[in-house]
């Protein structure tokens, strides 16, 4: 409800869409690091998601 009154639902829904799809933080550090074996690789994707 609160969210409808504040025009947030759209914002929610495609935060927690995203989350269903890509995992949270976490889940995405560990799993490019399992990737590439790259700690530099975590730390530059962090970067990037912070300065998007």
């Amino acid at each position: 409800m609160i969210l409808k009154v504040t025009g947030d639902t759209r914002r929610a829904q495609d935060a927690v869409a995203e989350l269903l799809r890509h995992g949270n933080g976490a889940q995405v550090q560990r799993r490019l690091l399992e990737e590439t074996g790259s700690l530099g690789a975590v730390v530059r994707e962090c970067v990037r998601r912070i300065q998007a």
